[in-house]
C-alpha cells in the first residue's frame, strides 16, 4: 500500500481512457476491466484485456445489449470474473447475459438470462458479478421460468465454467424488492461449503441447491451489501444494524455496530 499518491506525481503509472462503473480485476500479467463501448445506438458493452504495467490494451470483447431498459451510463456495472485454473474471463453484462471468454479474448460461449429466464434487469443496470467455486460460475438475477420457476424470484444460478450448461438454480428468498447486485460469499463452515445469500442472509450447500438455513434481515436496501467475513464457524455481514449468523444454526445476533 502507498503511504502517498498524487495525480502525475512520483506513483504514477499510466492512464487510459477506458474507465467504467466496474472495479478492474488483475490475474497475473493481465488486468481485465468491463464498460461501455460506442453511443448512442451503436453502444454495446465490452471485456477488455490490458497490460498492467503499461495500460497497452492486449484484446476486447464487445457485445450487444437487449432486453434491458437500462440507461447508458450504467453500462458495464460489474466487474468480470476470471478462473485461476482455466484463465477464462466470465463477464454477466447489465442485460443479464453471462459471456464466457478464453484468457486470449476468444469466445467460448454465452447464456441470456434475459431471453431464457425473464431476467428482471431495471432501469437500475444493477448487476451481480460472477464468482467462481471449482467448476462452477455461480450469478443472481431476479428470474422466473416455467414450472416450478415460473414465479419471479431472486436465484442463484450455477452454470458449469466449461461448457455453460445450467447446474442447478436456487431460489432460497421470496418475490424480490428489486435487483440484487452484491456478490454471494463461499464459506467452509464445520466442514461443509456454504454460500450465503444476501437480502435475506441465507446458507445453501455452494455446490448444489439445497437451503441449509436462514436468518431474516429484510429491509428495502438489503440488496446492498458490504460485504462478509467469516471467523471461525461465524459469518458476518456488514449492514445497519450488524447481523451474524451462527454456521452451527445458533441463530441470529445483532449490535448497533455498522
Amino acid at each position: 500500500m502507498i503511504d502517498k499518491w498524487a495525480l502525475n506525481g512520483e506513483n504514477f503509472l499510466w492512464r487510459v481512457p477506458y474507465g467504467g462503473r466496474s472495479a478492474p480485476v488483475v490475474m497475473g500479467n493481465h488486468l481485465y476491466v468491463q464498460n461501455p463501448s460506442g453511443r448512442g445506438a451503436d453502444e454495446q458493452e465490452r471485456v477488455m484485456c490490458l497490460d498492467p504495467d503499461s495500460g497497452k490494451v492486449i484484446w476486447e470483447y464487445k457485445f450487444n445489449l437487449f432486453q434491458s431498459d437500462a440507461p447508458a451510463h450504467r453500462v458495464g456495472w460489474a466487474s468480470p470474473a476470471v478462473d485461476p485454473e482455466t484463465g477464462n474471463v466470465y463477464a454477466l453484462s447489465i442485460a443479464a447475459q453471462l459471456v464466457a471468454l478464453s484468457k486470449d479474448g476468444k469466445y467460448l460461449w454465452d447464456r441470456s438470462f434475459g431471453e431464457e429466464w425473464g431476467a428482471f434487469t431495471t432501469h437500475g443496470g444493477r448487476t451481480m458479478s460472477p464468482i467462481i467455486d471449482g467448476d462452477l460460475v455461480i450469478v443472481s438475477h431476479a428470474v422466473s421460468n416455467w414450472g416450478a420457476h415460473g414465479n419471479r424470484a431472486h436465484r442463484f444460478i450455477a452454470v458449469n465454467k466449461r461448457t455453460g450448461e445450467i447446474v442447478w438454480v436456487s431460489n432460497p428468498g421470496g418475490r424480490p424488492y428489486d435487483t440484487a447486485y452484491a456478490a454471494p460469499a463461499i464459506a467452509k463452515i464445520n466442514g461443509l461449503k456454504l454460500l450465503g445469500r444476501r437480502r435475506r442472509l441465507r446458507a445453501q450447500a455452494a455446490d448444489r441447491r439445497e437451503s441449509l438455513g436462514r436468518g431474516d434481515r429484510q429491509t428495502r436496501h438489503q440488496h446492498r451489501c458490504g460485504g462478509k467475513r467469516q471467523h471461525g464457524n461465524r459469518v458476518a455481514r456488514r449492514r445497519e444494524p450488524r447481523l451474524k449468523r451462527d454456521g452451527d444454526g445458533g441463530g441470529d445476533r445483532r449490535s448497533a455496530e455498522g
